[in-house]
């Protein structure tokens, strides 16, 4: 239906498009007059798609990506019933039509993306670590318990921590967005900024494009830099953000708040804390659900991970990520043992690997490490039961690979 109401724009930016480039190369002068009416054309069509956007059901997603093969079949099958239906009936074209496109547009989500070792109806918790090179993005999809969990936006709560990356600056936009339509996330309840680095906020501005987006939350330090710092990216954000009417809510250690089943809490950075670096200021979050606990790090280096340790607070994690995609620093042995994950997710590009001084550390661990590079996308789910699974994805997300599960 939008296509249909699209197409009489479309037609006329079209026209109006070849009649200017024809009428240039003759009366250039002429041409840049047919400027005005083809921009205000434009501009319309470009209007009624975004708003269109914003219907129900305006858009329909495929379950998987339709291959040569099922493209070449079922152009096969269609020219086979419409011959048939030529000479017999009628109807018969229009049920070919409909079983076409009813084949196409078949949600197989709940079966590829149900972990074999937790299902969707006893997940208490999934996490996905999206792969954006060096960068951050994670998603928590936190089940109430009312009825069984299926995607976010049907019960629960869901919360982005962060949403970058350095290599991608496009990466909410091509990659992030798309993504989050196959998990099926309509809404995004709390998004929660680490600190003011690019590579963890690149991608917000595109996905909020595409996802409503409840609140926002950031430590003090980031609101700091973005007002003392005026010309910075950090500040562009935090105005584009106060344009569209969000106030970012500024949170530090000692914030605690019961999320559906799960308990959040910030572990790091103090409200006054002033760093050398940005990345030391980044909130460490704390996810616990099911028994199970969940440690979302940022960027943390040397100063923040000395003062966290040094603070006596607790840091044992069933799951955590590395701090700053995997950087390695004088303390990170002595981090890992505090934490003890039975699962550490690491969210970098290839860059990140070539001196791997983490490999001798987790190896004489028995965690499980998972890298974006290597492994695509993450999926860690954790049962109501406190058991854990834990997913890859490689290329599109139908296609995902069991690593493990215990309890």
């Amino acid at each position: 239906m939008l296509a249909i109401l699209a197409l009489p724009v479309v037609t006329a930016v079209l026209a109006l498009g070849y009649l200017k480039v024809l009428v240039t190369l003759l009366l250039p002068t002429v041409g840049q007059v047919l400027a005005g009416p083809l921009s205000w054309v434009a501009d319309a069509m470009l209007g009624l798609v975004s708003h269109a956007s914003t219907w129900p059901a305006a858009a329909v997603p495929l379950a998987t990506p339709p291959s040569v093969a099922w493209v070449g079949a079922t152009l096969l099958a269609t020219l086979g019933l419409l011959h048939v239906g030529a000479a017999r009936s009628r109807a018969l074209p229009a049920v070919a039509l409909v079983v076409c496109v009813a084949w196409l547009v078949i949600d197989e989500r709940s079966v590829r993306l149900n972990l074999p070792g937790v299902r969707d109806d006893a997940s208490a918790l999934r996490l996905n670590m999206f792969a954006v090179g060096d960068g951050s993005c994670f998603l928590l999809r936190i089940d109430d318990g009312a009825r069984p969990f299926m995607t976010a936006g049907d019960t629960g709560q869901t919360i982005m921590f962060d949403c970058g990356s350095q290599a991608y600056l496009d990466v909410g936009f091509k990659s992030i967005a798309p993504a989050l339509g196959e998990l099926g996330v309509r809404r995004i309840d709390t998004l929660i900024l680490s600190h003011a680095d690019l590579d963890h906020f690149s991608g917000v501005m595109d996905v909020m494009d595409h996802v409503p987006v409840g609140r926002i939350l950031a430590p003090p330090q980031l609101l700091a830099e973005a007002r003392d710092a005026e010309r910075g990216t950090t500040h562009h954000l935090i105005e584009s953000l106060r344009r569209r009417g969000y106030t970012v809510q500024a949170i530090a250690q000692g914030w605690a708040e019961r999320c559906a089943d799960a308990q959040l809490d910030v572990l790091w950075p103090p409200a006054d804390y002033e760093a050398k670096r940005a990345n030391d200021t980044s909130i460490v979050l704390s996810v616990t659900v099911a028994g199970r606990r969940v440690l979302l790090n940022g960027d943390i280096q040397q100063d923040a991970i000395a003062a966290l340790l040094d603070s006596g607070v607790t840091l044992k994690a069933d799951v955590t990520d590395l701090p700053h995609h995997g950087s390695f620093v004088a303390d990170s042995p002595r981090w890992f043992e505090a934490v003890q994950p039975m699962i550490a997710l690491q969210s970098s590009g290839p860059g990140r690997l070539h001196n791997d001084q983490w490999r001798e550390v987790i190896d004489a661990s028995r965690a499980v490490r998972l890298i974006t590079d290597r492994h695509g996308m993450v999926e860690v789910a954790i049962g109501r039961d406190g058991e854990v699974a834990w997913s890859t994805f490689k290329g599109h997300l139908g296609e995902f690979r069991e690593i493990g599960r215990a309890h």
